[in-house]
């Protein structure tokens, strides 16, 4: 997956069954979806033009908007894939008012938001049609939506304290705030969860399978990469329960799954 923030390479992966938590990481305790939606429901409707101003800038940062006509099939197809979860299908509904398309090189997936746009996300549409093609543009949707649902959640609990310290990440190639890294941790802990949970449900289509146990083990060793005591000095004791939780399911996602 690569969004405007990472990448990560692929890696050779061994299943193993085993019960997994039932802790769903999208779920603060803050969030009450106010409309009983699925994001299938209105998945192409929130398909939206760049804003003029907007498109400018982020031309000039080298995003490359979509032209041409939206792939609604694949598009409905990621929604669904979404919907398998109908808790995190209804944050995704309720958060995100603007899906813009943008482009990126074949095998790559681009994602961005901004806390200043609270409801707008843009994710790539990926060279591949196929049901991957459909989970990449779904974990490009989720990635972007849990950024905006943690700002959320950061309006009525604060969780950092230390805004100007600066903490090794494993998604960017230089030391990155400590609230940047906060939000990596949730936004991937709330992927491998979801990856694990698809995972349980899909005992027949072997490709779509592989690619979950695939993203569980690359988002893992990620994750493995954060100090999570020293994220955890710079925030809250709010922040820095929440960390810690959300590492610890990490671990026990790939532990009781895998065989390393």
């Amino acid at each position: 997956m690569k969004d405007s923030r990472l990448f990560i390479p692929s890696k050779q992966l061994f299943s193993k069954v085993n019960p997994i938590s039932r802790f769903d990481p999208w779920c603060l305790l803050s969030f009450s979806a106010e409309k009983k939606l699925l994001f299938g429901d209105i998945a192409l409707d929130r398909l939206s033009a760049v804003p003029v101003e907007i498109g400018r800038e982020l031309t000039s940062e080298g995003f490359r908007f979509w032209d041409s006509d939206p792939p609604t099939d694949l598009i409905k197809r990621a929604a669904l894939w979404i919907d398998k979860e109908p808790k995190l299908g209804s944050i995704c509904a309720n958060l995100v008012e603007q899906l813009h398309l943008i482009r990126a090189e074949p095998g790559y997936d681009v994602s961005h938001s901004e806390p200043r746009w609270r409801r707008r996300i843009f994710c790539s549409i990926p060279e591949r049609t196929d049901s991957i093609g459909a989970l990449r543009l779904a974990e490009s949707i989720v990635h972007e939506t849990m950024h905006l649902h943690l700002t959320d959640f950061e309006d009525s609990e604060p969780l950092v304290q230390e805004f100007n310290r600066k903490l090794g990440s494993p998604w960017k190639a230089e030391p990155r705030s400590y609230q940047g890294v906060m939000h990596g941790l949730f936004v991937f802990t709330c992927l491998g969860q979801y990856f694990s949970n698809l995972l349980t449900g899909q005992k027949d289509d072997e490709a779509t399978h592989d690619h979950c146990r695939q993203r569980i083990i690359e988002i893992a060793d990620e994750i493995d990469q954060i100090d999570v005591e020293e994220l955890a000095s710079g925030l809250t004791g709010q922040g820095a329960a929440l960390v810690r939780r959300w590492s610890k399911l990490s671990k026990d996602i790939r532990q009781t799954r895998f065989d390393r």
